[in-house]
This record gives structure tokens, C-alpha cells and sequence, in this order.
């Protein structure tokens, strides 16, 4: 082989290796991207999570980093600290324009957080009725948790891989749910 075809085979042999290369390290090995963007989700997820319900500033992080405020409104929160169970209380501003997406929306952050704050048995919010005449209440607890998505919640603490089963499973158990399904096309569509 002359000098002059060696020096012309070696640059399309680098080529393909470069084209093998970024398709190994970008093809899917088994995985969706949706899968990957919900595994670094959960990730972050599982580095948030809480020790005690009574780290004021912890929960805080958490749910601002959940972004409760975002879709469901501005709040105030409260921690029952003293006795068990230990409660978690968001209490809502206003009124929502729809009940039944904030009580879908309400029950997806719950299961989330009581996976996430290791000593929360229980979350609830109120929010003002649409006649102001009263306060609304909802409440969500581990065990409502665990039989809505027949998991036990609060073992899912314990890595990322076991948060990212919860949000596999409320993924699952709300497919054909749209208030929820939307959390999930947020992530996949920043």
C-alpha cells in the first residue's frame, strides 16, 4: 500500500469510530429518554429528601423544588411536630379553578412527599371555598399512599432507584389521568 491511500483510509476509519462512539453513548441501551429524564428527576429528587418534618427549611427547599406553588398556588405551611402522626399542612391562598385537577395535583405531591420527608405520616391543605364561606380540606396519608399505588411508599426513600419506582409507579397508576400525565410531560419537555 502507497503512503499517498494510507493517509486517505485512516480519516474515514476515525469517521465511523467517532459515529460508533457518539451512537453508543447516545443510543438507547433499553431506555427511553423520558426514562432517563425521570431517573435524573428522581435523582434530585433523593438527594432533597428530608430527614425530619421538623427541618423547617428543609421542607421548604422540597417544596419549592417540587414546584407546589407553581401549579397549585401560593401557600403557607405548617408542621405538627409534637405527637404523631406527624403532619404536614399546606394551607392554600385561593380558591382553585378546578377541584378536581387540584385534588389529582394534591394527591401526586403528596405520594411525593411522603416518600421524600422520612418522619411524615400525613399531608393536608385547605383552601378557601369558592363562596368564602368556609375552608375546604383535603388530607392524603402513607396508607392512602401505599394502596392508591400498591407500594410501600416510605421504603422508597432509601435510594434514587426507589424513588424513581414511585414516580413509576404514580405514572402507572394515573396514565390516563391528564392532571397528572402532565407532570411527566414537563419533565420529558422542559
Amino acid at each position: 500500500m502507497n503512503t499517498k491511500s494510507f493517509r486517505f483510509l485512516w480519516l474515514p476509519t476515525l469517521v465511523a469510530a467517532l459515529l460508533l462512539s457518539i451512537a453508543g453513548c447516545s443510543g438507547s441501551n433499553g431506555t427511553s429518554s423520558s426514562t432517563n429524564i425521570t431517573n435524573s428527576y428522581a435523582q434530585s429528587l433523593w438527594a432533597s429528601r428530608v430527614e425530619y418534618i421538623g427541618d423547617n427549611a428543609a421542607v421548604g427547599s422540597l417544596l419549592s423544588q417540587l414546584g407546589v406553588d407553581n401549579r397549585l398556588g401560593t401557600f403557607t405551611m405548617e408542621l405538627q411536630t409534637k405527637a404523631e402522626p406527624y403532619v404536614l399542612t399546606l394551607h392554600f391562598d385561593q380558591t382553585p379553578e378546578d377541584t378536581d385537577i387540584f385534588t389529582d395535583q394534591f394527591h401526586y405531591y403528596a405520594d411525593l412527599l411522603l416518600a421524600l420527608i422520612k418522619n411524615c405520616s400525613q399531608v393536608d391543605c385547605t383552601y378557601p371555598k369558592a363562596d368564602n364561606s368556609s375552608t375546604a380540606a383535603l388530607s392524603w396519608t402513607v396508607q392512602n399512599a401505599n394502596d392508591t399505588l400498591n407500594l410501600d411508599v416510605k421504603s422508597c426513600i432509601d435510594s434514587a432507584d426507589g424513588i424513581q419506582t414511585l414516580l413509576d409507579a404514580i405514572r402507572t397508576k394515573n396514565q390516563d389521568n391528564p392532571n397528572i400525565m402532565t407532570f411527566y410531560s414537563d419533565l420529558e419537555n422542559p
